[in-house]
């Protein structure tokens, strides 16, 4: 791409965005399983955006084989934090915006919340909430309440533990390890899950002064219509609006319709729900 290797221009006219990627992702385009930002970024400069303005770094491995053993770690999470810190010096805007996907939506959330993080790799603190310093915050497809595939015996792998996964809880009312089920045969009134992902749905910090949602009712890895006992795991509990597609589409094809419809107002794509359909121009 050559815009990875022209000069780049430091003016900053648009509130600077920071990229996190998705649980062994990249933030650029390394391989077939890890296509990072590349293309959003490309979008973005098209826009008028500048490399200035447009920032991403990679956190873990992007080793796809290692993506089950992932948790909310100080490691990734102070790491992700100094980096959005030294975007803000750097270019010194008052804010930045935050575009996250998947794993990176609640590693976004959490970072800005700040406060305690109890680790695999011990318990750190992150700081006060950075919500003052950030404008909008977009999480596409994050696991807000957990996932199903974490309910049961899927605790075993570490990215679905009860303390710093994605644990969804095994329970809820009288509905035992049907997680994804809809509807729902008793009443739900809301299960127990993982630690940290209800510390942060609980409490009143917003994670930016927008908050914006997206998600499809088509994903391969949350399943279930994105539904996590009754509820979308997508749907961020401090949101502004939301949008839904209704087909499967390629992560990054995904992320520039929501960005049409959020940021710049063009009318995305749609398509007719059908498990493993791809989203057409109807």
């Amino acid at each position: 791409m050559k815009w990875l290797d022209s000069a780049i221009q430091f003016e900053v006219s648009h509130t600077p965005v920071v990229f996190i990627h998705g649980n062994s992702d990249a933030a650029l385009h390394l391989s077939k399983t890890a296509t990072g930002w590349s293309n959003t970024i490309e979008y973005f400069l098209d826009k008028g955006y500048t490399q200035a303005e447009l920032y991403a770094t990679s956190w873990g491995d992007t080793n796809t084989l290692n993506a089950a053993k992932r948790t909310h770690n100080c490691r990734d999470l102070l790491r992700l934090r100094r980096f959005v810190l030294a975007v803000l010096a750097y270019t010194g805007a008052p804010k930045v915006s935050l575009i996250t996907h998947s794993m990176g939506v609640t590693l976004g959330r959490k970072l800005i919340k700040g406060g305690t993080v109890d680790g695999p790799d011990g318990s750190c603190n992150l700081g006060t909430p950075l919500t003052s310093k950030v404008d909008v915050f977009l999480g596409l497809a994050g696991g807000n309440f957990g996932l199903c595939a974490c309910e049961g015996t899927g605790t075993l792998e570490p990215t679905c533990n009860k303390k710093n996964g994605f644990w969804p809880g095994d329970s809820c009312g009288l509905n035992t390890l049907t997680c994804g089920l809809s509807p729902l045969p008793f009443p739900c009134n809301g299960p127990t899950y993982s630690s940290l992902l209800m510390s942060m749905n609980t409490d009143n910090v917003r994670e930016a002064s927008i908050v914006f949602s997206a998600w499809s009712l088509a994903d391969d890895l949350i399943l279930y219509a994105d539904e996590v006992w009754g509820r979308p795991t997508s749907l961020i509990p401090t949101s502004s609006g939301k949008v839904s597609f209704n087909c499967w589409m390629e992560a990054n094809i995904y992320l520039l319709k929501v960005l049409d419809k959020v940021v710049f107002n063009i009318q995305p794509w749609s398509c007719h729900y059908q498990r493993g359909s791809i989203c057409g121009n109807h």
